[in-house]
């Protein structure tokens, strides 16, 4: 009889084993195919001769219960994107309303329009410019560009020669990801994305956001 207990012990010490083995596994995978979401700081800036201001803010996801960014396969965003970037209690992707204003009342500017992100670890974390957004916007495959771009350090144009008169208003949308290749990966932490418009002589703003 005592062996027979002690067979029994050894069995529910190693299924036990095998359990906490599998649940280590799991939540490792999945910190991989996660990012921080917290809310993105706002900074604004302004150049002399144009006296430019620039915002960036968080648009996507809204809910205060979305923590984190998950895998997204690009072709699948379009499908209803304000649902798209929401996935229970993560986050699908992000989108962020870049505003741009000329308060000069009789000076324009033209202007270039890039970003950049800080991230070494996450080799997947992926970008597009959308040329609208509402929250009742109805978006399919053709509503974005046929390609996207892969977060890079080194700053990427998203808008070139955009001239801004005096007074006047523009408004961007970028939409960010963590593509999925349909392999393992290894994409994990947060990110730190910058947008500058500058002209021709380098003068310009910048503003910084954080996922």
């Amino acid at each position: 009889m005592e062996q027979k207990n002690n067979d029994v012990r050894k069995i529910s010490i190693l299924i036990l084993g095998i359990v906490i083995v599998l649940l280590i596994v799991a939540t490792g995978t999945l910190a991989y195919y996660m990012f921080n979401a917290t809310n993105n700081n706002v900074i604004s800036g302004s150049a002399a001769k144009a006296d430019l201001n620039l915002t960036v803010s968080k648009t996507l996801p809204t809910s205060n219960g979305t923590d984190n960014i998950v895998l997204a396969k690009y072709e699948d965003i379009p499908a209803g994107i304000n649902a798209r970037c929401v996935s229970g209690s993560y986050a699908m992707c992000q989108l962020y309303t870049i505003t741009l204003t000329n308060n000069a009342t009789n000076t324009s500017v033209t202007v270039n329009g890039s970003v950049s992100f800080t991230n070494t670890t996450a080799p997947n974390l992926s970008w597009v410019l959308l040329s609208n957004y509402t929250s009742s916007t109805s978006y399919t495959s053709s509503n974005l560009p046929n390609s996207y771009n892969t977060a890079s350090s080194t700053f990427t144009n998203f808008v070139s020669n955009e001239t801004i008169n005096g007074n006047q208003t523009k408004t961007y949308y970028l939409l960010v990801w963590v593509n999925d290749i349909e392999e393992e990966q290894t994409d994990n932490g947060s990110y730190t994305g910058t947008v500058r418009f500058v002209d021709a002589n380098g003068n310009g703003v910048t503003s910084t956001f954080i996922s």
